[in-house]
This record gives C-alpha cells, structure tokens and sequence, in this order.
C-alpha cells in the first residue's frame, strides 16, 4: 500500500509558484502570434489550477475574488515581458522575480482567505502587499493596452474592465465577507469609470504608451487608496494632501513628456 503524501501549504507555494514561473518563462520563447495569446491563456489556467490547489476552504465567492490578481498578474507580467528585449538573461531574471512575486501573492491571499472565516494579525500587511501587486498588475496591462495602439473606446473599456477587477479585489479585502457588499460593487464601478475616462483623454494626448499608462495608473493609485483609507475609516486632511500631491507630480509628468509639438 502506498502511504499517503502530507504536504504543507508552504510546500504547496513553493511547487505551486515555480511551476507557474516555469510556465512564465515558456511563454517568452515563443513567437508573438495567436499562439503566443493561446498559450497565455493556458498560463491564466494553470494559475486557477494551482490557486485552488494551495488555498483550502475555498467558497466560489472567495475563490472568484481570490483569483482575479494572481491571473492578472500573470498575464500582464507576461504581456509586458513581450515588450522587453529578447535577450535570455533578462527573461531568467524576469522569470525569477515572477516567481518571487507569485509567492508573495500566494501567502497574501491565504492571508485574505483565513482572515474572511476568523480574525488574523496579518490582515493590514497582506492588505498593503495586495495593493502593491494590483498597482503593479495594472500599470503592466495598461501599458499593453496603450502600446497596441487601439481605437481610443477599446482603450476606455479595457482599461474600465481592468480597473474595476482590481478595485472590486482590493475593497472587497478590506471587508472579508463571504458575499460582496453594495458599498464595494458601487465603489468599484465608480472608480473604474473614473480611471477608464482618464485612460480616454489619455488616448487622445501624444504620449507614449508607458507615459499614457503611467498617467492611468496614476489615477488609480490615488482613487483607490483614498477609497481604502475611507473604508478603514481612516480618511483624513494629511491623507488627502499626500495622495493630491502624488497626482500633482504625475499630471506635471505628463505635461512635460507629451510631444505637443508632434
């Protein structure tokens, strides 16, 4: 008879992420094609499939939240690795920090996963880890999005789609429900209309496209974490100034490295 196996969550991270960060680096030798597209979304698969396999007690609710910025940070990590240079060095290196990074995230929505049944200590650093990973998430696949040139509404509905997953996934931690509340759903619809707005004026600005993506990215960063002060109930004048002046620097950013001039 064969003994059963025990192994530990960590273990299941570990296994977990360096097959995906396997998968990571595939991906970056094939071809740009509709093979290449084919095959990342195989890497989203593969990242549900592992994500249900390392988190336990999952719901559908937990398991469809708990999925959106592991997915999304896969695909947009692999769409921006696209634009870099085809070198092998710089995709080890990239594939490593994916890796790296995968784990992370893993431990983070554990985090999010046992706090949503019973009070946990790690709740606010695993809140801070996420945002991080959703900013980061969103600039890549909005610098996809600017650099592929499209029709300036495709740019506003990607980039509204976009924002409103990651806001919908960052609001929703900071509750812990088993059900998503009005108060998220309204201010993820909110704020991902305000960034996908943006991301339309943008389109029409002579940018380039990671300026452009910056700029929206920018807009999220701010909207959404005023919105995660708010709803920490911790909301005040300081918080304001600081996030006000972040957006200031990054509207002069983008005055100064448009090419007006053509």
């Amino acid at each position: 008879m064969f003994k059963k196996i025990a192994i530990t969550k960590r273990e299941k991270f570990v296994t977990s992420s360096a097959i995906v960060a396997l998968g990571f680096l595939v991906v970056q030798f094939l071809s740009i094609d509709l093979h290449y597209y084919l095959a990342v979304l195989g890497l989203a698969v593969l990242v549900l499939l592992f994500l249900f396999w390392s988190l336990e007690e999952l719901t559908v609710l937990k398991f469809f939240v708990l999925a959106i910025l592991p997915v999304l940070f896969a695909v947009s990590s692999t769409l921006f690795a696209s634009l870099l240079p085809e070198h092998v060095l710089v995709r080890t290196i990239l594939t490593l920090i994916f890796g790296l990074g995968f784990y992370s995230l893993l431990l983070t929505l554990n985090i999010y996963n046992v706090a949503a049944i019973r009070t946990i200590a790690l709740v606010r650093a695993a809140n801070s880890v996420g945002f991080l990973f959703a900013i980061v998430s969103a600039f890549f696949i909005f610098e996809v999005i600017f650099a592929l040139h499209l029709i300036f509404w495709w740019i506003a509905l990607l980039v509204l789609a976009t924002s409103f997953l990651i806001t919908l996934t960052i609001l929703w931690s900071f509750e812990l429900e088993e059900f998503i509340s009005w108060r998220v759903l309204v201010y993820s619809l909110v704020l991902a209309f305000l960034t996908g707005q943006f991301a339309l004026v943008f389109s029409f600005w002579p940018l380039l496209p990671i300026i452009a993506a910056l700029g929206v990215v920018g807009v999220l960063y701010v909207t959404l974490g005023i919105t995660q002060f708010h709803f920490n109930d911790r909301l005040n004048r300081r918080t304001v100034f600081e996030y006000a002046s972040v957006a200031l620097v990054v509207f002069f950013l983008l005055i100064l490295t448009a090419r007006w001039g053509g």
